[in-house]
């Protein structure tokens, strides 16, 4: 097998790094003792926490939203 120079490799292009993206959910929840029902500004802090942290980590890609107001961590609904 022929050698390669080395001197040739040095001048070719560098590959792109790819970007690994991950598909995340975003779960809020509001239990019955925290005041459970009616209190959607929990809710909505939450929210805003978590729309922070994606905006600072872009290799998370939002794929939906559950919110659980004061209901059983069985029963949700989906947002997105």
């Amino acid at each position: 097998m022929p050698r390669i120079s080395k001197r040739k490799n040095r001048n070719l292009p560098q590959m792109e790094q790819k970007t690994c993206y991950y598909r995340t959910y975003i779960y809020l929840r509001l239990s019955e003792k925290d005041g459970g029902h009616g209190r959607r500004e929990s809710i909505e802090t939450q929210k805003q926490i978590c729309d922070d942290f994606i905006k600072q980590h872009p290799e998370l890609l939002v794929t939906k939203t559950f919110v659980d107001n004061g209901i059983t961590g069985t029963t949700f609904v989906e947002v997105r």
